[in-house]
């Protein structure tokens, strides 16, 4: 019978212990792996799986690499590929993180932590997984950098600016900033969209068209002419890229059109 798994990845602040279902009420913890290893150095601790429910819980443990050209095959190392989990109780799956010497850049991955089918679905078995991310800078060879593509803009139930990044650097970025909007027919009213605040990240050589909205539901620009200033920044410490762009553009119904461009974007379902 073919399984099929749904995939639940949990994201949280730093090294935050949130968890997310695996199998049944199944926990993993912490749900995310970030920080800096200098070249040659390793780091180890715990996972700790929990299992509150009144069965035993078998859990596949695996990994996938999603570093650019490792220069080892092996530095991320989990202790157990299979744990059965007490009823009611839990189990530890040490891992080994090993950045190789003369490395740069950053080392990323997903652990996966994969639960037995617990259902069926037009004949197919079902599976819950939870991939934890797993990101480790090689200390002092970060470089962040990013670049901004296509903008577009959608004006149907909230006023949505969709921006395309693609991060140049060689460590994952989390940019963030604001859209300041003025409008130029209704004097000067303003208004300010927080762009990524939920802080979604990008690996490198990825890019990934951000969706910011107004925080009020169905809140939408009137028709009209308007002035927008893009602030996007990435980066941490002394390492900072910055990006700024001033736009006019012009809403028409559900959608809008940026001054000097003569495509027209078409409003669109964003991927789930």
């Amino acid at each position: 019978m073919k399984t099929i798994i749904l995939r639940n990845l949990v994201v949280s602040a730093l090294l935050l212990s949130i968890t997310g279902p695996v199998s049944g009420a199944v926990s993993v913890k912490p749900s995310k792996i970030e920080g800096r290893i200098p070249p040659g150095k390793s780091y180890e601790n715990v996972f700790e799986v929990i299992n509150p429910e009144d069965k035993p819980a078998k859990i596949r443990v695996s990994w996938t690499d999603r570093t650019i050209e490792p220069l080892s095959k092996e530095w991320f190392k989990l202790s157990k590929d299979v744990v059965e989990v007490p009823a009611g109780g839990s189990v530890e799956v040490n891992y080994t993180i090993a950045i190789p010497e003369n490395a740069s850049g950053e080392y990323n991955a997903w652990a996966v932590f994969t639960g037995e089918p617990v259902g069926d679905i037009m004949g197919a078995d079902l599976a819950l997984r939870i991939s934890i991310p797993v990101y480790i800078a090689v200390s002092g060879t970060q470089k962040y950098d990013f670049e901004i593509g296509k903008i577009k803009i959608y004006n149907s139930q909230k006023t949505t600016f969709g921006i395309y990044v693609t991060n140049t650097g060689n460590v994952h970025i989390r940019p963030t900033g604001t859209i300041e909007i003025t409008s130029l027919d209704r004097n000067n009213e303003k208004y300010t969209i927080a762009f990524n605040d939920i802080k979604w990240g990008i690996i490198p050589r990825e890019g990934l068209e951000y969706k910011s909205s107004f925080a009020e539901e169905k809140h939408v620009l009137q028709n009209g002419k308007y002035k927008a200033v893009i602030d996007i920044q990435a980066g941490e410490d002394e390492n900072i890229k910055t990006y700024r762009k001033e736009i006019e553009f012009t809403i028409d119904g559900t959608a809008g059109k940026i001054a000097g461009e003569d495509e027209k974007t078409e409003p669109k379902t964003e991927k789930k």
